[in-house]
């Protein structure tokens, strides 16, 4: 009985820990299987990262630490207007454009990182 109640509170605290309860534990589970690892998130700011925080907290009214397996049903508030306005703002942010091409495929924000580092090392900026 003691190894089930430590089970059980092992997956209480990741409830608790996670910023969607419940239903952000089954997504994390589910791109676990998907990417055929599961472990602990870990996290990854580089200056990006820590450039887009602040943006996407703005743009969705939600703070939610990025990491590259962000995507969008991480945020509630991520719709078509919002995506626009995410596009526009980062945008204005690295004062770069981004082709259309280079936007539509974005998995999450693991790629759209690399496409912004790209476009930044394009353009001449660090």
């Amino acid at each position: 009985m003691p190894e089930n109640h430590s089970i059980e509170q092992s997956v209480r605290q990741l409830i608790q820990q996670n910023p969607h309860g419940p239903i952000g534990l089954v997504i994390w589970y589910i791109r676990c299987l998907r990417m055929q690892r599961c472990g602990p998130a870990k996290p990854f700011m580089n200056e990006t990262y820590q450039k887009l925080q602040p943006i996407f907290e703005d743009i969705f009214d939600e703070t939610i630490p990025l990491s590259a397996e962000s995507s969008a049903v991480d945020f509630k508030n991520w719709d078509s207007l919002g995506n626009i306005r995410l596009f526009m703002a980062i945008e204005t942010a690295y004062g770069i454009k981004f082709k259309t091409s280079e936007i539509t495929g974005l998995k999450n924000v693991g790629e759209l990182v690399d496409t912004i580092e790209a476009r930044v090392r394009q353009a001449g900026r660090s």
